[in-house]
């Protein structure tokens, strides 16, 4: 009896966004000091007019951050994304990770050679049905076109906590932000 090892894995996930490629954060500054009720208080010239600026770079920070984390906490690509997966796919239809709202760039090979005959599958996220190999790179663009209002709401509740709590276990996620993100979290970073 010949025995084919059917198993599926992802080795290795990177983003591969272009440098040049400026993401656009789906919060703005203003958004988010209205959501914080920030008024003007500083008067830095002699006009007469308040200018509440000098917490901006901080708070286009906090945005960054707070998007990052609930990304890798949900398992999706809030913004627009180019993602490269090294993965094996012997029992085929693996999940592609961050793939919401995904396209194929190029499959190649464990030898670099592009895969031209490919099965995908997927309504919001890219299944890999077949080839049924190792060691493929797969290379996919991904990300929310309109991102979802909980998904917005999730970001602003991480800020204004990361905001009014500055130092208080950085790199956590608020449990607001977690509850109102819940629902997009995939199952496989439950796993790992």
């Amino acid at each position: 009896m010949n025995y084919r090892p059917t198993y599926n894995q992802v080795h290795d996930v990177a983003d591969v966004t272009d440098a040049s490629d400026v993401i656009t954060e789906p919060v703005t500054v203003q958004e988010m000091k209205d959501f914080l009720r920030l008024e003007g208080f500083e008067n830095d010239n002699d006009s007469g007019e308040f200018d509440f600026t000098s917490e901006d770079l901080l708070i286009a920070e906090l945005i960054t951050s707070a998007r990052e984390g609930l990304e890798k906490y949900c398992g999706v690509s809030i913004v627009n994304h180019t993602w490269r997966a090294l993965i094996t796919n012997l029992a085929g239809d693996i999940e592609l990770p961050f793939s919401n709202d995904g396209e194929i760039v190029e499959i190649t090979d464990c030898n670099g050679t592009e895969i031209e005959d490919y099965e995908v599958r997927g309504i919001g996220f890219l299944f890999l049905e077949s080839p049924y190999q190792t060691k493929m790179t797969v290379e996919y663009t991904a990300g929310y076109t309109t991102v979802p209002k909980r998904l917005k709401q999730a970001i602003m509740r991480d800020v204004a906590y990361h905001y009014e709590n500055r130092n208080d276990e950085p790199g956590k996620i608020a449990e607001q932000a977690m509850v109102l993100a819940i629902s997009f979290k995939r199952v496989s970073t439950w796993l790992s």
